[in-house]
This record gives C-alpha cells, sequence and structure tokens, in this order.
C-alpha cells in the first residue's frame, strides 16, 4: 500500500508557507488598489465638466455671450457686463470664453469662470462669478486661486455651495456663502495629525492624508459630511474617519461612535484651517 499522508502533509505545509509568504504582498497590493481607486474617484470629481460659451457662438442650456462681454440666459440680459482686466492689469476687456458650472436644483443659481484674452500666448480664467438668473445679475466671487471646472455640491436651500480645490497634491473644500457673497478655504492638515497622534500613527510627510471627494453630502443644520482618510507609517491599510463641517462658521469635527450607545456623536477637532476670502 502507498503512504500518502506525508506526502499530503508535505503539501499541506508548502501551500500553507506560500500563503503566509503572499499575504503581506496581498495587503500590499490591496492598499495600493484602495489608493488608486481613492485618487481616482476624486479625479473624476475634480475634472467634472462645466459648459464653455464662446463670444457669438450659440450656446448650451439657455445661455449666450455676446462679443462685448453679454451675457445673457433665455434671451434675459445678465447685468453687469463681464469686463476683464488684462495681464497689466490696466485696461478692461471683454473675455474670450466663459465657463458655466451645472445650475443649482432650483435653477437659480450658478457659478462662472471668465477667461482673459491671450498675454503673450496665455489666457488665464481666473476670474469668478456667482450668477442670480432670477434676478438676472452676477457678482464678483472667490473659491480658488486658480479656478478649474469640478464638482459643485449645492445646499439644499441654496445658501451655501461647496467646491473641491487641489493645489500640489493637497485637496480642500472652498464653502461659498451666496448671501453674504463670502468663502471660506477649509483644509484638512491639522484634523489628520490630530486624528493621528490620538491613534499613535505617524503620517508620511508624502500622502499621509487625503480626503474622499465621493463621500461628500450635505446633512441637517447646515453641515457637511466627508470622510478623512489617513495612512500611517508601516501600516498596510487605510484609515477613514468620518468628519463634519458646520458651512456657517467653518467648524470641521470628528464624527465618532458613541461607546456603547451604536449610535455617532462629535468630537469638536480644532483643526480646521479656516479663512475667509
Amino acid at each position: 500500500m502507498v503512504n500518502f499522508s506525508a506526502p499530503l502533509r508535505q503539501l499541506s505545509f508548502c501551500s500553507l508557507l506560500l500563503a503566509l509568504i503572499a499575504a503581506p504582498l496581498a495587503a500590499e497590493s490591496a492598499e495600493s488598489k484602495s489608493m488608486r481607486e481613492l485618487d481616482h474617484g476624486n479625479q473624476s470629481l475634480l475634472a467634472s465638466p462645466w459648459t464653455t460659451l464662446l463670444p457669438g457662438q450659440p450656446g448650451g442650456n439657455g445661455f449666450s455671450l455676446s462679443k462685448n462681454g453679454q451675457l445673457s440666459f433665455q434671451s434675459n440680459p445678465i447685468k453687469p457686463l463681464i469686463r476683464l482686466y488684462n495681464g497689466e492689469g490696466k485696461n478692461k476687456l471683454a473675455p474670450i470664453s466663459v465657463n458655466l458650472a451645472p445650475l443649482s436644483p432650483s435653477k437659480r443659481y450658478t457659478l462662472m469662470t471668465a477667461c482673459e484674452p491671450p498675454d503673450g500666448g496665455n489666457s488665464l480664467c481666473w476670474f469668478q462669478y456667482q450668477l442670480d438668473l432670477k434676478q438676472s445679475r452676477m457678482d464678483e466671487s472667490a473659491w480658488a486661486k486658480y479656478p478649474l471646472p469640478t464638482a459643485v455640491w449645492w445646499e439644499p436651500h441654496e445658501r451655501y455651495v461647496a467646491l473641491p480645490v487641489t493645489d500640489e497634491g493637497e485637496v480642500w473644500l472652498s464653502v461659498l456663502d451666496l448671501g453674504k457673497k463670502e468663502s471660506r478655504d477649509v483644509h484638512f492638515d491639522e484634523l489628520a495629525q490630530e486624528v493621528a497622534r490620538s491613534q499613535n500613527c505617524t503620517l508620511p510627510e508624502q500622502e499621509g492624508y487625503t480626503i474622499d471627494l465621493t463621500s461628500v453630502s450635505w446633512m441637517a443644520d447646515l453641515q457637511l459630511a466627508v470622510n478623512l482618510v489617513i495612512a500611517c507609517n508601516g501600516e498596510k491599510t487605510t484609515r477613514t474617519v468620518k468628519t463634519s463641517l458646520n458651512v456657517q462658521n467653518g467648524q470641521l469635527q470628528r464624527v465618532a461612535e458613541s461607546p456603547g450607545s451604536g449610535k455617532s456623536g462629535s468630537d469638536k477637532g480644532k483643526a480646521a484651517t479656516d479663512k475667509s476670502k
């Protein structure tokens, strides 16, 4: 009789050994995939299409732009005329094009960037406006130094609007108060460091944290929900921290589980880096 038990035991041991060796590699692959997926989701929202209008050409969504800088919506002129400074900051000229965000849920508001005439071959679209289509007027605004078409989250009552901003790898939120015509930048660095300290975690200098833009949503009481994602040194997985932002005062809070209750509560964070423009 042939004894198969020894070879089977050896095969089982070898399989276990290979599994143990492969486990760290699999975990590392899963981590990389997770980060790639997160970056991919963020990039899709950081590249959301807006409507581009050229002077004298048929527009979209009811908008049109004249060669002298007159923007109209459903044939109603929007005041004032669009006038941009040239590169030297002296002359005011009509834009060569404008970019319009998707309309708010009520179709009353939208955001717009206007592009200056080329100066030395470059044309920057850094002039920013908020539009009230019911009153047929526009007002200057500011939510980014170099604004790009991106996702727009309108607060249900349309008093506030949030947009993501990115620069040199960092992603943060800009919140506009349409009533006051003001904006506030909300950075997550201090909160990420605070969370890391509370969890005995050291964040890498590069890509130690980010926010998950696909998690952004409006809650009650003018609160904006967004997930903060941190990656501790030496760990194979990331940690997700639920946060909430009060758009009225810029207070950024960590949302924590209440012990033994199964309900969520808020840990007040001192970590929102806010600045009004």
